[in-house]
């Protein structure tokens, strides 16, 4: 609609032009029978405890979750002019990470030096 040319009538008679001079269409009727709907859901975590098991033996674990789903709906309602007969498109999409990090750290300490 954007880049569509602004002398064209977008609207005869209170309803939107159908067809101009050049052939093409009006697209105030492309948006009103054209539609596409998504919902994207998506789950991101992250779970880092740690405990020492021993003076200066510190066990870590890293645990992150990524879950995301998404359901697109593109719809094209029919119409006459322009001819559409009509058509919808359902698409799923699902994508699944998870990351599981365990880490074992020693630290210790020689005169005024501390080593891990």
């Amino acid at each position: 609609m954007l880049t569509w040319n602004p002398t064209y009538p977008a609207y005869t008679n209170g309803a939107p032009t159908t067809v101009f001079n050049n052939g093409a269409f009006n697209p105030l009727i492309r948006r009103d029978i054209y539609k596409d709907f998504t919902t994207n859901n998506r789950i991101l975590a992250n779970f880092s405890p740690s405990v020492e098991i021993i003076k200066g033996l510190t066990y870590k674990l890293n645990l992150g979750v990524d879950y995301s789903s998404a359901e697109r709906v593109i719809q094209n309602m029919p119409h006459a002019i322009p001819l559409e007969i009509g058509t919808l498109n359902l698409s799923t999409y699902a994508n699944n990470n998870t990351l599981v990090e365990n880490t074992l750290t020693y630290k210790f300490k020689i005169n005024s030096h501390d080593l891990m």
